[in-house]
């Protein structure tokens, strides 16, 4: 059975990801989501990477929240998010990963104010992932949580595997 993780901020996208885990278990796929992890803080890393290693798939559910600071860097040696570590370990893993972005104007959970560096470095993020060319990666903007669930709906795994 394929397995599907799910990766989205704790903070602000928390029903988002809810909504991803009903779909794709309803379409008849196995969804890792954090909430599974059974592990310390300080081993995430290594939780994060064994599940990511083992789907055959990464959905991200991107939106304007940086969330927490993994000791993950990119090249340029800033911090990431867990969640853009979640993306970024699964691109270099070679799995197809399917990122549906928000464009921001959406209803959010509770979420703490964050710093403007994690600002810019979500909104930088954000940009990176429109415009890579990576045929493993695609990027769909939503506007509305209805849109969010339609655009869930419309993904045809077995198909987007195909073609990756």
């Amino acid at each position: 059975m394929l397995r599907i993780f799910i990766s989205a901020t704790t903070t602000g996208l928390l029903s988002y990801r809810a909504i991803a885990r009903e779909v794709v278990a309803a379409q008849g796929y196995v969804p890792l989501v954090q909430e599974h992890f059974s592990t310390p803080k300080s081993e995430l890393t290594r939780q994060i990477q064994s599940n990511v290693y083992h789907s055959h798939a990464l959905l991200g559910i991107v939106g304007p929240f940086y969330g927490h600071e993994s000791n993950a860097r990119d090249r340029d040696g800033a911090v990431l998010s867990y969640s853009q570590y979640e993306v970024e370990y699964a691109l270099a893993c070679r799995r197809p990963c399917l990122v549906l972005i928000s464009d921001g104007a959406f209803e959010v959970d509770g979420t703490d104010p964050e710093t403007a560096a994690h600002q810019r470095s979500q909104a930088a993020f954000i940009e990176s992932l429109k415009s890579r060319r990576d045929r493993r990666l695609g990027c769909v903007v939503f506007t509305s949580t209805l849109e969010f669930a339609v655009a869930l709906a419309k993904i045809r795994w077995q198909e987007w595997f195909g073609g990756r």
